[in-house]
C-alpha cells in the first residue's frame, strides 16, 4: 500500500497551525479503480485519478491519541463489481488530503466489507 499526504493537505495543516485558517474536517472516503499496487499516489492530486463512489464517514474513533480512525462500510451492489484498487480522505471542501493505493480488492454483490483508513501524526 502506497499512501501520500497531498500537498493541499499538507498546506492546509500549516496553514491551521499557523492560526491562519481552520482546519476542514474529513468527510468523506472515496474509492476508485485508477491505482494499483505498484502506482504510487500523485500528491499534487485533488481527487481520485478514477472515482467510482465517495461514502460518508460512519465513524471515527481514536485509538491512539496520535491517530484517527474513519471507518465506511462499502457493499459490492455500490461498486458495481469494480476492483477498487485507490482510495482518498476527502475533506468538508470536496478535496482529497490523503490518497493510497494499494492491489485491487473485488468486493461481490451482496457483500459487504468495513474499510477503515487510520490518519497518523
Amino acid at each position: 500500500m502506497n499512501v501520500v499526504t497531498t500537498i493541499y493537505g499538507r498546506e492546509a495543516m500549516a496553514k491551521a497551525h499557523a492560526g491562519d485558517a481552520l482546519l476542514p474536517k474529513i468527510t468523506h472516503i472515496a474509492f476508485g479503480v485508477g491505482g494499483g499496487a505498484g502506482v504510487a499516489p500523485n500528491p499534487s492530486a485533488v481527487a481520485l485519478s478514477s472515482e467510482i463512489i465517495r461514502k460518508p464517514v460512519a465513524s471515527h474513533a481514536f485509538p491512539v491519541s496520535t491517530t484517527v480512525r474513519y471507518h465506511v462500510d462499502l457493499t459490492g451492489d455500490e461498486v458495481g463489481g469494480a476492483g477498487i484498487n485507490e482510495a482518498a480522505l476527502i475533506d468538508e471542501t470536496g478535496k482529497a488530503v490523503a490518497i493510497q493505493t494499494f492491489g485491487t480488492k473485488t468486493i461481490e454483490p451482496g457483500e459487504t466489507v468495513g474499510f477503515d483508513w487510520d490518519e497518523e501524526f
